[in-house]
């Protein structure tokens, strides 16, 4: 019960101006973590080598891929491909090299094709950022993707926060009784 009686004490000293202010930081990190589709024909890949500097003051050699695209509206956008290994967002990938062979395959010899990117992620021009593809598959003009991970994600976050509101609430009408 004492940390209940701490998140609620939190929560009543941020007020709503302080709510409005985190749910819209919730939103934004949701926004960038779950993956959208685009569709699109691959029109170029391009490779570019990049010396990091880690943690521990050593200078790494990082080779990023870039896979360049023309939505069909006919507007070009750059996407970055790189593994995003154990870290966040936890997808996982690790194949990077496949879906760079791919994307040279769509736009080669297949530079027709209507692509279904997923992907995840902002293009920022001033960082110089750009979304990472996840996957890519070719696709019918008409095909509408169901974002099932964003369906599913929402939902269990609706739960929760809808169980802790309720647990929440109940601690508060008997503390106050």
């Amino acid at each position: 019960m004492a940390m209940i009686e701490k998140i609620v004490r939190w929560l009543r000293r941020i007020g709503y101006g302080g709510g409005a202010i985190l749910l819209a930081l919730y939103m934004v990190f949701c926004a960038y973590s779950l993956p959208r589709h685009m569709k699109a024909h691959v029109t170029g890949i391009e490779v570019t080598r990049r010396d990091v500097e880690g943690a521990d003051g050593r200078i790494r050699t990082n080779d990023i891929r870039y896979v360049m695209v023309e939505d069909l509206d006919g507007q070009a956008h750059m996407f970055r491909n790189q593994d995003t290994g154990w870290g966040w967002p936890p997808y996982f990938k690790f194949d990077s090299g496949d879906i760079a062979a791919q994307a040279q395959s769509y736009s080669v010899a297949n530079a027709e094709d209507v692509v279904l990117i997923k992907y995840y992620g902002f293009r920022i021009r001033l960082f110089s950022s750009f979304a990472n593809i996840l996957s890519m598959r070719t696709v019918p003009v008409n095909h509408q993707p169901i974002p099932w991970t964003v369906i599913v994600v929402l939902f269990a976050h609706v739960v929760v926060v809808g169980g802790l509101w309720i647990v929440l609430r109940d601690f508060s009408k008997s503390r106050d009784e």
